[in-house]
């Protein structure tokens, strides 16, 4: 059945996830990996999530002021751990990704030396983030070989539960935000492909009142239905009369939510079906 092969791949991109978001929070935290915001954090469809822009790292963080922007241990989101959950309340999947986290961080602490040997090697390369021997030492800190496994255990558990509260991480995407929106051409925007034209307030009018009144079945390009939108605004009398489909208004929601990231948008549906009641337009 479709449905049962949707929900399987669903499941596994959930476990795709869980896993490779451990591998990342691991590794970032010991390799020191900085100017972590949600450009340079990628997500696959399969659901195996990965790192790009290795440009900042060992703690060599980018600056805002006389403040790191980096502050948390690593990016781990509430957005990640709602997925984990699937949900907003803790579920043992957590669990099961914090043991996978504490796992993958006491083998590699097993290696310490080898790691410690092997990034010695590059210290001659010319890599301005590792130079010295105060940049090999800042792994050999993280890794906390002096520590017995259980203790590392406590002390990777602590580190997730203070990247996952960690408002410094919210700030640091917000003001990525800022700074791709100031520099960014209006080309640069994202727009709409049923509205690919720029509309302002100042010419338009602000939306005073917007509602769904009815539905229609449509035959072009594909059978389907459009929804009738009642738009009323501010300095026009006549309220104006706009049919959109579900796939334009999903990618209406999209783009909102690549806009403001981290603004609590409503949920929105998965599938055709609508099930609320349409009010009716006077």
């Amino acid at each position: 059945m479709p449905s049962m092969r949707r929900f399987t791949c669903a499941l596994q991109a959930v476990e795709n996830f869980i896993y490779s978001c451990a591998g990342c929070c691991v590794a970032t935290y010991i390799l020191g990996i900085c100017d972590r915001h949600n450009d340079n954090i990628m997500l696959k469809s399969s659901g195996h999530m990965f790192h790009i822009d290795f440009g900042k790292f060992l703690g060599h963080a980018q600056m805002f002021g006389n403040i790191k922007r980096d502050r948390a241990p690593f990016v781990f989101t509430s957005d990640m751990a709602y997925v984990i959950n699937g949900g907003d309340k803790p579920s043992s999947r957590f669990h099961d990704f914090v043991d996978l986290c504490c796992e993958a961080y006491n083998l590699i602490r097993k290696h310490t030396h080898l790691f410690l040997n092997l990034l010695g090697l590059m210290l001659s390369c010319g890599i301005p983030e590792l130079s010295d021997q105060d940049d090999l030492k800042y792994v050999y800190d993280a890794l906390r070989p002096h520590e017995s496994e259980a203790e590392a255990t406590m002390y990777f558990t602590r580190l997730i539960e203070s990247s996952l509260t960690s408002v410094a991480t919210k700030l640091n995407f917000f003001i990525h935000n800022l700074a791709q929106m100031k520099f960014a051409s209006s080309d640069d925007r994202p727009s709409l492909t049923f509205a690919p034209r720029l509309h302002h307030v100042r010419n338009l009018g602000a939306i005073r009142d917007l509602r769904v009144c009815r539905r229609l079945r449509t035959a072009h390009p594909g059978k389907g239905y459009a929804f009738v939108v009642k738009v009323e605004r501010d300095g026009q009398k006549e309220a104006l009369f706009v049919q959109r489909t579900f796939e334009e208004f999903n990618e209406l929601h999209s783009k909102l939510r690549l806009l403001f990231p981290a603004s609590k948008l409503p949920k929105y549906a998965q599938t055709h079906r609508v099930s609320c009641r349409l009010s009716l337009c006077d």
